[in-house]
């Protein structure tokens, strides 16, 4: 499923089609170092039916599975993070480390800390995405297309138009999947954390040193509003 030299803004984008297509809920988890620098978590399981349907759409799968663990973590070097590891279990389960250093940034900018200020924001919007996908191989917006998200291709749908979408081509049960899953973001700070701002609708909860958020994934698919948290400790 991870094409050779993908960019590794282009693997987080297969690893949401995946997710999309899963009925099993994606977990992150961004965790501040208090020396600097950061980490992020990402676990996710596919389910049998949403395996076969990845397979059929994208050729993959057989003795090799749906993820290439190597193309992976090669990817995630070329882009800078050196230290990032991939684990597959059964072929369908994938678990990503991916630390970074102080000063250096996510792909996208999507992900902003600064140590100093004892500040961080996520801010997801079509903007942002836009302009990681550009620099992208055609392959890459080749796979992309199976999602036929407005967020990524622009056009203007509301939730329901696009969940009938998944639906008329992969099927109710997966587009009934897709409705009921969510992204778990968590931010671990070094420190007791505090929300400033985020924007309207957007679910999150305070555990002492810990913000969660949880982000409809047909939302994140949608983007028809940026989703945004700011958050200091």
């Amino acid at each position: 499923m991870i094409y050779k030299n993908i960019e590794t803004a282009a693997f987080f984008c297969i690893a949401l089609a995946c997710a999309a297509l899963s009925a099993c809920a994606p977990q992150a988890t961004l965790t501040l170092k208090p020396e600097g620098g950061a980490r992020i978590d990402f676990q996710m399981t596919i389910s049998p039916n949403a395996e076969k349907t990845l397979e059929r759409f994208t050729g993959t799968g057989g003795d090799r599975g749906i993820f290439d663990v190597q193309a992976i973590q090669t990817s995630l070097a070329l882009a800078g993070f050196k230290s990032a590891s991939a684990e597959i279990a059964q072929n369908a389960s994938l678990s990503l480390s991916i630390p970074a250093e102080k000063g250096q940034q996510y792909p996208g900018d999507a992900i902003l800390v600064d140590h100093d200020k004892k500040t961080a924001s996520l801010s997801l919007s079509r903007d942002n995405l836009s302009a990681v996908f550009a620099v992208f191989p055609p392959e890459t917006l080749d796979f992309l297309e199976l999602l036929m998200a407005p967020a990524f291709t622009g056009e203007e749908l509301d939730r329901e138009e696009y969940v009938d979408i998944i639906a008329s081509a992969y099927g109710k049960t997966v587009a009934g999947d897709l409705e009921n899953s969510a992204l778990s973001f968590t931010i671990r700070a070094p420190a007791p954390m505090t929300v400033t701002g985020s924007s309207a609708g957007l679910q999150y909860k305070k555990l002492n040193s810990a913000i969660v958020c949880t982000i409809p994934l047909v939302d994140l698919l949608v983007l028809s509003e940026p989703i945004t948290l700011d958050m200091r400790w």
